[in-house]
């Protein structure tokens, strides 16, 4: 008896996050509302939204981070997150994007067929 083994299906072998931050305008560019002291960032996502009143921009960044919630079942899945900022008259500018791409790695499995001469 000899033993085959045949190419049957695709398997999930390793899942990972990426995350790219783009930054699109300057904050300096924009006329801030100030309360307490510090400018209030927005973060909108497919999660949900946040107000944020921080200088802490890694704050930014790790609550941008909490709101992206990519959907789908494909080998990747993706969701975009707007970060802006209120200004004085509250209209909200954007001045940055996170994209958070989920992966997903494939392997082929092969299935043991046997054979008789």
């Amino acid at each position: 008896m000899e033993e085959i083994k045949i190419f049957s299906h695709l398997i999930c072998s390793d899942t990972h996050h990426e995350y790219i931050l783009s930054w699109g305008r300057r904050i300096i560019d924009t006329k801030l509302k100030i309360e307490k002291g510090m400018p209030i960032f927005i973060v909108r996502g497919g999660n949900g939204r946040m107000e944020l009143n921080t200088t802490d921009m890694k704050r930014v960044e790790h609550c941008a981070k909490l709101v992206s919630k990519p959907k789908g079942r494909g080998a990747v899945s993706s969701d975009e997150v707007q970060i802006l900022i209120k200004q004085v008259d509250d209209s909200e500018i954007l001045v940055g994007t996170l994209t958070h791409n989920y992966v997903k790695d494939y392997r082929p499995m092969y299935d043991k067929v046997y054979w008789r001469d």
